[in-house]
């Protein structure tokens, strides 16, 4: 690389080395702090020999701009740091540094460390907490700063960062005195396309409530409009009085007047003028006027699409022709019966799904290779094995029922953050509501209207997703807009029947995606949160079941499962006794 002769502060320089005493930090620092310091010349931020140019560069302006925010200090401290992580770049060769790659660098910059023989974690002990805590170690703490600063010249929308800083948000924020959170990190979520989705849902839902704010707040525009209200009521409120006053006056002159002439008529319409002239300063108010609903066909179609949420929708989400299984298992001898105890009753916690990874893992795997399911039933007294190891119930239907409300559940969830994520659906919502309700301008009550409407447009998609996956076919987790198999101006219009039209076809775009997930890729997934103790009786129940039919009588709990021995010696001057157990 050639030097470059550049000019930083009014100092010129010929050499890749930025020194201490060249930042602001230090130019600003008191000779006292000077004097603490001892900064030698032999220490500086390297950036020679870096693999590009656009590396050096970034580096070099990391450097400058730390020199403006932290103490000369603090500074010091990360000189060892960014100069290894120069080591590590020119190593690997790395000639971009991007933030969208973070995850990427780090596993990179984690495999130099191991060749390097630098640990990957490090020890602090918390007084606050009196515990010793697992850290992240500095160099790779430096390295995220740097790829974070790397976004500071790209055409970033900050909801669009993987790492949203809450103050640059309009988001209200509760201070904590223990641990101020400043950032929302979701780089945890490593599928990138379900993290742009989640990412988009908790902006938008944060932008409703900057609606609702508008009426919360005490400066909010709306609530200042309602105390306009107040003050035209006062003002009619003396309209109403004065206007009552002279009506009063009116009234009793008319009741004692006493004509003079048999000819004689009271022109009541010119005496009742000036109450005319006083009512006629009374104001109306029509900002908070409420209209009646304009489309109440579409409003009862919705209501009674929404009605059938929580329902039994087995039988509309099989396909047709398909015979449900309605047989009973005999439970009385099974395992989990006798020996479950109160485990058979708990569902697992997040926890068991990570412990001991492997084997559940293999575990989850042997259930779904070698017991039977809806859609691969075989010859036997129990057709949907799978669905009995989650539900447990005696009736096959039941565990099939329940198994199917659980995924229709799961499917209306993500079809909701799904369609807050599509602002083209979330618009057609919003019309659709003001074309119901009517109350433009008004949005607690059209952001209510509207989210009804999107709860039963998800439900809606969840029952055509659920029949897809029934039939053979597969969805996509996360679906994309051009995904969905059921329009808004279908479902208001044909209502519940749109079901019979829709999800019957496995051969659907969105049932032959190789990214999308089958029946048995989500049983799967609810095989991850059952307790693990409740998931291996149930599979003890199935394998007991399965050959009692070829061998009547057999009970797992009269096999045998293990071995123990006892044995004693005599020994030169003392007795051996021991005893030796081995579990299968």
């Amino acid at each position: 690389m050639q030097l470059e002769l550049f000019q930083r502060n009014g100092v010129k320089k010929l050499e890749n080395k930025i020194h201490i005493y060249e930042l602001d930090c230090y130019k600003n620092a008191t000779e006292e702090q000077k004097k603490k310091m001892r900064v030698r010349k032999e220490r500086y931020f390297d950036l020679e020999g870096l693999p590009s140019e656009a590396v050096r560069k970034l580096l070099e302006d990391f450097v400058w701009e730390r020199g403006k925010e932290l103490a000369p200090s603090s500074l010091a401290s990360e000189i060892l740091y960014f100069n290894n992580i120069r080591h590590f770049l020119i190593k690997k060769n790395i000639k971009t540094l991007r933030y969208e790659d973070e995850n990427k660098i780090i596993l990179q910059l984690k495999s130099w460390m191991m060749e390097q023989g630098y640990a990957l974690t490090s020890k602090k002990y918390r007084s606050v907490y009196e515990i010793v805590a697992t850290e992240t170690p500095g160099i790779v703490k430096h390295m995220k700063k740097i790829l974070r600063y790397s976004q500071k010249d790209e055409e970033y929308l900050e909801q669009d960062r993987d790492v949203w800083e809450l103050d640059k948000f309009e988001f209200p924020l509760r201070s904590n005195p223990i641990k101020n959170v400043k950032t929302i990190n979701f780089k945890g979520i490593s599928q990138i396309t379900i993290r742009k989705e989640v990412k988009t849902v908790v902006f938008m839902v944060q932008e409703e409530m900057r609606g609702y704010r508008s009426y919360l707040d005490a400066d909010g525009a709306r609530r200042q409009e309602v105390k306009k209200t107040e003050e035209t009521a006062h003002g009619n409120e003396e309209v109403v009085a004065e206007a009552v006053r002279k009506g009063k006056e009116i009234q009793d002159y008319i009741d004692d007047w006493e004509p003079d002439d048999e000819d004689d008529e009271l022109d009541e319409e010119a005496l009742w003028a000036p109450v005319l002239t006083i009512t006629a300063g009374f104001q109306k108010d029509g900002r908070f006027r409420v209209p009646a609903v304009r489309d109440k066909k579409k409003m009862n179609v919705l209501e009674a699409v929404s009605r059938l949420s929580g329902t039994d929708l087995l039988s509309l989400c099989v396909p047709a022709g398909t015979v449900i299984s309605e047989n009973w298992i005999s439970t009385a001898a099974f395992p989990s019966a006798l020996y479950a105890g109160g485990e058979s009753g708990k569902r697992g916690t997040a926890g068991d799904v990570w412990t001991a990874g492997l084997e559940r893992a293999l575990l989850d795997a042997y259930a779904a290779h070698f017991f039977t399911r809806f859609g691969q039933e075989k010859t036997g007294s129990v057709h949907y094995e799978q669905e009995y190891l989650l539900q447990g119930n005696a009736s096959e239907r039941e565990n099939l029922k329940r198994t199917v409300n659980e995924l229709l559940a799961v499917r209306e969830a993500v079809n909701l953050a799904a369609l807050y994520a599509d602002s083209e659906k979330r618009s057609e919502a919003e019309a659709l509501a003001l074309a119901i309700t009517g109350l433009a301008g008004i949005t607690p009550i059209t952001a209510a209207a509207s989210f009804f409407i999107m709860t039963v447009w998800a439900f809606a998609e969840s029952v055509a997703d659920v029949k897809v996956l029934l039939a053979g076919g597969k969805i996509p987790f996360f679906k994309q807009p051009g995904e969905w198999q059921i329009s808004l101006s279908a479902l208001t219009e044909k209502g519940a029947s749109i079901f019979l039209e829709t999800g019957t076809d496995p051969s659907l775009k969105n049932g032959t995606d190789d990214r999308g997930l089958d029946y048995q890729d989500w049983l799967k997934l609810f095989f991850l949160i059952q307790g693990k103790s409740r998931f291996c009786y149930r599979m003890m129940d199935m394998i007991q079941n399965r050959i009692s039919e070829k061998e009547p009588g057999f009970r797992m709990d009269q096999c045998q499962y293990g071995v123990s021995v006892s044995y004693a010696a005599q020994g030169t001057l003392i007795p051996l006794r021991r005893t030796s157990q081995k579990e299968y």
